[in-house]
């Protein structure tokens, strides 16, 4: 089956600031703790990757914020943080 959608990479944090310090330590592989104690900003979705095909149905289910956060970047309800300029 062919992909229809593609999701790669995408980022959401959550601040005043979310594409300086946060996004820099988020990518250079510390925890989601780590970005909250030395940045005060809280990572919502991290290195989210998606393919739906043809014909398939996602549902997204999770304990916590990332559940709503994931299907709202794509939609721009909330705006990714990285990429930047993601449509």
């Amino acid at each position: 089956m062919s992909t229809k959608v593609k999701i790669e990479n995408v980022v959401k944090i959550f601040g005043d600031e979310p594409d300086g310090e946060a996004l820099t330590v988020l990518l250079a592989g510390y925890s989601k703790d780590v970005v909250r104690e030395s940045t005060g900003h809280v990572v919502g979705v991290s290195n989210a990757n998606i393919d739906i095909s043809e014909g398939e149905i996602l549902a997204v289910t999770a304990p916590g914020w990332s559940s709503s956060t994931s299907p709202c970047s794509p939609t721009r309800t909330f705006a990714p943080t990285s990429p930047s300029g993601s449509r």
